[in-house]
């Protein structure tokens, strides 16, 4: 058959066109995507908004993608930007105002779970995040309040009243002013509550929802915590398997949280920012923003770091255990010599310390040659975890550390039993159990704290 030159070039047309559509179609990967899960479906509702402003100021760009998922309750704690309800999706651009009408998605008209507090929400936001807006890293953010080792919500309801007029008193202030208030503290203790499902989100349903992703091939390089008292080795230990670094918080944090402002305009800056350089940056932009107000902070972790710090500690633990009739009046007189992140809170908090300054005090005067021989290995091995971390004035001048990484330790039997989120810390306890509590490797602290509150 003779084939003619027009059926040549028709021919070679059918190949490379198609090849050139998928080029074209095909999005180009960005440096980063920064996923921002931000449940406004509580008190924090205006705080919700005023963060998406600072997102908004910069936006995204080529390199650098913003994409926000933004939830509102039915009953109002604010109406700013026409009082919406629901849940929506945005890819953040510059000068972008937080309405339906600007978002990607809208999840109830597509049948998805609005349920802020459910892991399947969380999971589907990852999901759908870096395979709609794919880049070389991501970070993950989870905004809303916190309570540390496990993600729960203060039953009072006159504390959720309280601190959602305070930190809507600030906001407006900052909105409206363009000033900057005071550092407003939420006295709330959850990560994720969501008023309209009355639902919370649990320390091990992040970790199991993340690690599943991370197996499927969606891993994440940093992921972050704009919410309060979330620095803890037990979080940190959680999700070790998830990401190369943690930014979190070891005491509780102002109602408007993070800098995105300046975050995003830095990481414009420097796109090519590694894991690390992006972590510190947001540590560094936190610090300028509060300075030494209040009683702030905020630590970069080295979740690579974490796995061998943690069972120096629990082997740690499990020598003191060993010698508990002689170390116990030792490990009493440093417990009651640091001070709790929020006590200072109302309600008080008075359940996690800074961990490097209660192992120094332990270790002052400790006659036991072997007791501090252990202790110096975990604190050289605490050394590697925290990359670097800020704390204020207040933080470091009365008591409290703040040197990166705190833990669990309620200050006496009596608040440990009044803890109604306490049960966490107890081997029987089967309701997302804690990975830190559970494994044989790690759970030497967790006992000897139990023994401490006999």
């Amino acid at each position: 058959m003779k084939i003619t030159v027009a059926d040549f070039l028709f021919c070679v047309a059918l190949v490379i066109f198609p090849m050139l559509a998928v080029a074209q179609v095909a999005p180009p990967k960005a440096d980063w995507t920064m996923l921002v899960y931000v449940n406004g479906k509580n008190s924090l509702e205006s705080a919700a908004i005023t963060d998406f402003y600072e997102m908004a100021e910069v936006g995204s760009s080529p390199r650098v993608q913003v994409i926000a998922q933004v939830g509102r309750p039915k009953q109002h704690y604010s109406t700013v930007e026409g009082g919406w309800s629901g849940v929506y999706r945005f890819r953040v651009v510059k000068g972008m105002k937080p309405r339906p009408a600007n978002a990607v998605v809208d999840l109830q008209k597509e049948g998805l779970n609005t349920d802020m507090a459910n892991p399947d929400t969380l999971e589907d936001f990852v999901r759908w995040g870096t395979r709609t807006y794919p880049a070389k890293k991501t970070m993950l953010v989870i905004w809303n309040h916190g309570q540390g080792f496990r993600f729960l919500l203060d039953p009072d309801p006159k504390n959720r009243i309280i601190a959602a007029k305070q930190i809507r008193s600030a906001t407006e202030m900052q909105v409206f002013t363009g000033l900057r208030g005071p550092a407003v503290t939420s006295g709330h203790r959850a990560v994720s509550s969501d008023d309209d499902s009355k639902g919370i989100l649990y320390n091990r349903q992040i970790q199991d929802t993340l690690e599943k992703l991370s197996k499927q091939g969606i891993p994440l390089d940093v992921i972050g915590f704009d919410a309060c008292l979330m620095s803890m080795v037990e979080t940190a230990y959680a999700l070790r398997k998830i990401a190369d670094y943690m930014v979190a918080s070891e005491e509780l944090e102002p109602g408007n949280g993070w800098n995105y402002r300046t975050i995003l305009r830095k990481l414009n800056i420097k796109p090519e920012m590694d894991a690390s350089e992006l972590a510190q940056e947001i540590v560094s932009a936190y610090e300028n923003q509060y300075q030494d107000g209040d009683r702030t902070t905020l630590s970069t972790l080295n979740l690579k770091k974490v796995d061998d710090f943690a069972k120096s500690l629990s082997d740690l633990s499990n020598y003191l255990l060993q010698n508990i009739s002689v170390q116990k009046k030792y490990i009493s007189a440093a417990r009651s010599d640091v001070r709790s992140f929020g006590d200072w809170d109302q309600p008080p908090m008075q359940t996690s310390i800074d961990l490097k300054l209660f192992l120094s005090k332990l270790k002052d005067n400790n006659p036991d040659k072997i007791a501090v021989q252990k202790i110096d290995n975990t604190l050289s091995l605490l050394k590697n975890v925290v990359v670097n971390n800020y704390r204020s004035a207040p933080v470091s001048d009365d008591g409290y550390g703040g040197n990166g990484l705190a833990i669990y330790f309620p200050e006496s039997k009596k608040i440990f039993k009044d803890d109604r989120f306490g049960d966490g810390y107890l081997p029987t306890n089967t309701i997302h159990p804690l990975e830190f509590v559970t494994s044989p490797q790690t759970s030497g602290w967790s006992r000897l704290v139990l023994k401490m509150l006999e």
